[in-house]
């Protein structure tokens, strides 16, 4: 008896691979007998296939494509060592040993690992007239008798990181419309989304903006709508179905209305499908209004879906876990983001490059001066007082501020970057023409200015 399997392991709880990553696994023969192995192998490789019919009897067409993305086979056990194609490679032992073509009786490991390409590559995919499939097979030859094969499929998933971050724009669309039969005016139609990316199940909020100078009660409703589409050569199948659609209340004649509605995206809901030109998977947020004898007016806006599975969480920022790079300024407070709140749960106002102050020690934030600024922290962690102008100081070269005198203000600095030290009645002396600050005197006061 000659038995073969082969298993590999996951490397993320979700149990998926994407462009660059490492599937470690093993091929495993249980044999009752000593054989001779002409080769062992272990292959990996992605590639999508479309096939459909149509017409029938004479009339019968099918059409068909395929597009490879990679293929690597590597040898445990090779008869021409050295000689293999590209993407083929001679495995040995631990110690560097090659492995004998002979084998005894008894279980046998043996354990590989591949490497994922790094390009650009479709996910997982299964559909009504076609599929991306990314698996592994272990194959054993003999002389004289059939070969022996084991398969697995593993999932993959695409990196997206070139393609979310232009997504994560807001996105608008507009219509309007004159009535004509039955009915007269016009009604118009503007409709906001934060962004055009959403994982399975998160919330999308829709803003629809509805003026009805119309004669009639019109009524909006939202729609989310998926189109797959099958190519092969210049042939194409398409099949389209409306995931939900949620009407809204009537909006009555002569009248305007912003409508929110917030809708989930189905958690099972297929992904968008991306860097295939076989097999495409579309989806179309459509919102219209409802207008009795009239063709509806109609926003479509084009929607990107991605799995929520490791690396995938809700969309809220361009950078993302797996494989996806910052985008633009991440020091940058950007739409979506907020500084910790202080202690009485408030934020601060923001400043002119829209930024926020760093938080002091006591979780506290300085107020804006009168130029709409923030003082840096000091290396203690805390702000300075305002002065009574509205003013703060710059920081010394020890990164300290000096503390306000009995009138509310602050001294200038001096050339060296320091603050003279406050004197018994909490004033600060005048700076003498060089830039400097007479030290103090044993009574805690400061001796008066000399001409220079």
């Amino acid at each position: 008896m000659t038995k073969i399997s082969l298993n590999y392991d996951a490397i993320n709880e979700d149990n998926v691979f994407s462009s660059g990553d490492f599937i470690t696994g093993r091929i495993i023969l249980e044999l009752s007998k000593e054989i001779k192995i002409n080769s062992l192998s272990i292959k990996a490789k992605g590639e999508a296939d479309v096939r459909w019919t149509e017409g029938t009897g004479e009339d019968e067409s099918t059409y068909s494509a395929h597009e490879r993305y990679f293929k690597l086979k590597h040898f445990f056990i090779h008869n021409d060592k050295g000689k293999g194609k590209d993407g083929e490679l001679l495995l040995t032992g631990q110690s560097g040993e090659t492995y004998p073509n002979v084998v005894a009786p008894g279980t046998h490991v043996y354990p590989f690992t591949i490497q994922i390409p790094h390009r650009d590559m479709p996910s997982s995919f299964k559909g009504a007239h076609g599929k991306v499939l990314y698996s592994l097979e272990a194959k054993l030859s003999r002389s004289m008798r059939l070969g022996k094969t084991a398969n697995t499929n593993f999932t993959f998933l695409s990196k997206t990181d070139k393609i979310i971050p232009p997504l994560m724009e807001p996105c608008s669309g507009y219509v309007e419309k004159k009535m004509k039969l039955f009915t007269s005016g016009r009604v118009s139609l503007r409709v906001n989304i934060d962004k055009a990316v959403y994982t399975q199940g998160e919330m999308l909020q829709i803003v629809a903006e509805i003026e009805n100078n119309s004669s009639r009660v019109v009524k909006p409703k939202f729609a989310l709508h998926q189109k797959l589409i099958f190519k092969a050569n210049k042939n194409t199948n398409e099949a389209s179905k409306r995931i939900f659609k949620v009407v809204g209340e009537n909006v009555p004649s002569s009248t305007r209305q912003s409508v929110i509605k917030t809708l989930r995206i189905p958690a099972n809901l297929m992904p968008t499908l991306f860097h295939c030109g076989i097999i495409q998977v579309q989806y179309t947020l459509q919102v219209y209004l409802d207008v009795p004898f009239a063709r509806d007016p109609t926003v479509i806006i084009l929607l990107t879906i991605l799995p929520k599975t490791i690396g995938f969480e809700q969309v809220t920022r361009p950078s993302m876990k797996m494989g996806f790079e910052s985008h633009g300024n991440n020091g940058q407070a950007g739409w979506n983001s907020y500084p910790p709140a202080t202690a009485l749960g408030g934020y601060p106002p923001q400043t002119v490059p829209a930024g926020y102050p760093p938080q002091n020690a006591s979780r506290g934030y300085a107020p804006q001066s009168a130029s709409g600024g923030y003082p840096p922290q000091s290396a203690s962690g805390g702000y300075p007082p305002q002065s009574a102008s509205g003013r703060y100081p710059p920081q010394s070269a020890s990164g300290g501020y000096p503390p306000q005198s009995a009138s509310g203000g602050y001294p200038p600095q001096s050339a060296s970057g320091g603050y003279p030290p406050q004197s018994a009645s909490g004033g600060y002396p005048p700076q003498s023409a060089s830039g400097g600050y007479p030290c103090q005197t044993a009574f805690g006061g400061h001796p008066p200015q000399y001409a220079p």
